[in-house]
């Protein structure tokens, strides 16, 4: 009888390692399919952070191409301000020969009245 129970007890052992082994190639699996999704994961994070780098790229190159117009705008705005300031000077220039004009005429014109008050006496 007691090799009987002996031999119980030892089944009863072997069920359970073999339940442990069960358990253990389970949660083996497991971790296996965890390891993979991670890694698929990482791969889509690669690709995300790629594909972020080529937006930051095109972004800088967008930037740049921005201050070139800017350059370019701001080289028209100085070039017309310089035009702009020689017509003021023209315009300047006109008003100040205009007031000259006027005093000679001015002058001219007193000069013709005391020539006609000198003729008519």
């Amino acid at each position: 009888m007691e090799q009987e129970k002996i031999l119980a007890l030892i089944l009863s052992k072997l069920e359970n390692i073999e339940k442990d082994q069960q358990e253990m190639k389970r949660e083996q699996q497991e971790m296996r399919k965890e390891q993979q999704e991670m890694k698929k994961d990482q791969q889509e994070m690669r690709k995300e952070q790629q594909e972020m780098k080529k937006e930051q790229q095109e972004m800088k190159k967008d930037q740049q191409n921005m201050r070139s117009e800017m350059r370019a705008g701001f080289d028209k705005v100085e070039a017309r301000l310089d035009k702009l300031e020689k017509g003021q000077e023209s315009i300047k220039e006109f008003i100040l020969n205009t007031e000259t004009t006027f005093e000679k005429f001015e002058q001219d014109h007193k000069f013709i009245e005391k020539l006609k008050k000198v003729v008519g006496e």
